[in-house]
């Protein structure tokens, strides 16, 4: 049982650094627009929940220009997902939006659950480093 409370700890630790960076990170790309990827990054949980993990992305991929939030949530999405040590899926250098709707459910599943665990922690950094908008 040690083990297993060990991996999880390990798995929100990994996850907690990674997001804590990416804020920091959209802070600092951002600027005076940081406040739209704070409001964006506690919208998109419910945008999943609701539409399904692929339309959700399909929605940021076509909202994002220009290195704006959107554009910018998404970067951070594929990013963790391809660096993820589970291994969830491979995208093999395709675009998240397109490997995402071709993959079985048990895997869409797994996948939908880990993305909104990332926005659990992107949310709560952006809600404690991000200023304003509130």
């Amino acid at each position: 049982m040690a083990e297993k409370v060990t991996v999880m700890k390990g798995l929100e630790q990994g996850r907690a650094s990674f997001c804590y960076e990416k804020v920091i990170e959209a802070k600092n790309k951002l600027g005076d627009n940081a406040t739209d990827y704070k409001s964006y990054v506690k919208k998109a949980p419910m945008y999943i929940k609701t539409n399904g993990l692929g339309a959700a992305l399909a929605f940021m991929k076509a909202k994002g220009k220009d290195g704006n939030a959107w554009s910018l949530i998404y970067q951070q999405i594929t990013e963790w997902i391809e660096n993820d040590t589970k291994a969830l899926i491979n995208t093999g250098g395709e675009d998240l939006v397109k490997t995402v709707v071709s993959l079985e459910t048990p895997d869409y599943r797994a996948l939908t659950n880990e993305v909104l665990a990332l926005f659990n922690w992107l949310r709560r950094f952006a809600e404690g480093l991000i200023k304003g908008d509130d």
